[in-house]
């Protein structure tokens, strides 16, 4: 099918994403946003992956959502994000003070802890289906977004978002039941 036509055929979608998010926005933005990620949906898309609705409804909500986060300053947390216990400690609605993040959680873990917490991991991981593990392990070392993931993996990036989530919900069962 004709990109353009994709665009033309779907241009309610944008509209019914900017009347269903972020309330307090402006509607006309929302749609602008929406519209620019319906675009990136048609250039992106490749027939028989999926229905191109869902497949642009994502993108979408997707490109309001980052639009509103370049408005408001303020910017997607990726759930392998890390903070130096040694970086300056920012309270909300405060500003930076001379305390660390180790500060005010109460120091840093000792050698001891450290180890004993590599031993848990280890036993937690070793828990998840190979697979999975072959997931994580590549997550963990940081190859990059879902696509090149899914690349290196010969899988498509619809399979490893379901995988992320399977792996994230059991290593939450698990780690719940060794409590």
């Amino acid at each position: 099918m004709d990109r353009e036509q994709l665009v033309l055929d779907h241009l309610w979608l944008p509209q019914v994403v900017a009347k269903t998010t972020y309330p307090r926005e402006d509607f006309d933005t929302k749609v602008s946003d929406g519209m620019y990620g319906l675009v990136l949906a048609a250039r992106r898309y490749q027939p028989g992956a999926a229905n191109f609705a869902t497949y642009a409804d994502h993108r979408v909500r997707g490109e309001v959502a980052e639009g509103y986060r370049r408005r408001h300053g303020t910017r997607r947390l990726h759930w392998m994000d890390t903070v130096s216990l040694d970086a300056p400690a920012v309270v909300h609605g405060s500003e930076e003070t001379e305390q660390t993040y180790a500060d005010v959680l109460g120091g840093t873990p000792s050698f001891e802890d450290d180890v004993l917490d590599r031993v848990e991991a280890e036993r937690v991981i070793r828990k998840v289906r190979p697979k999975d593990r072959e997931v994580l392990s590549a997550m963990a070392d940081g190859l990059g977004g879902q696509a090149v993931l899914a690349r290196k993996l010969g899988v498509t990036e619809s399979y490893i978002s379901l995988r992320k989530q399977a792996i994230v919900t059991r290593l939450r069962r698990i780690t719940r039941e060794a409590c």
